[in-house]
């Protein structure tokens, strides 16, 4: 599936002329990768508790794979699309339902409504179920405001 985001798609785009959203590229792999990375390890419990070179071994490689296999939607500045403000890496399943792996969106944007909105677009293109792959603190109150189910199976 190719994602066809346009404008139009974007929740509010009317209300902030700044925003774009679009799909990311392989240029954007190396910021995704590590905010993927750096900001799970600080936002979950279990990696947290996981031996540093452990984690990011690990949890590289899974990223990767993820990245590899499904679509991430960005939030970016319209005049500067290279400049990213959040991003959110999710599969379709063949029923529709939505597989959220991970989201992220750089501090100083956070509490402005990006994750909602690239959420909305996501439940557009899969409005099925919904479920969520990795556990942060604030992904659990994501997830239950959203509906959504921790369901880590759906990433391998």
């Amino acid at each position: 599936m190719t994602l066809a985001v346009a404008e139009a798609d974007a929740p509010d785009a009317d209300v902030d002329a700044s925003l774009r959203f679009r799909e990311a590229t392989e240029n954007d792999r190396p910021f995704i990768l590590d905010s993927w990375l750096k900001s799970y390890r600080k936002g979950s419990p279990e990696a947290r508790v996981v031996h540093g070179l452990i984690y990011y071994a690990g949890q590289s490689e899974m990223a990767q794979t993820l990245l590899k296999r499904s679509h991430t939607l960005l939030a970016c500045d319209a005049e500067h699309p290279d400049e990213i403000w959040a991003w959110l890496c999710f599969e379709v399943l063949p029923t529709r339902a939505a597989v959220i792996h991970y989201a992220y969106t750089k501090s100083a944007l956070r509490r402005f409504g990006l994750q909602a909105r690239l959420l909305k677009v996501v439940r557009g293109l899969a409005p099925g179920a919904a479920f969520h792959t990795h556990q942060t603190d604030v992904g659990a109150l994501v997830g239950a405001k959203y509906g959504s189910t921790f369901n880590p199976y759906l990433a391998r």
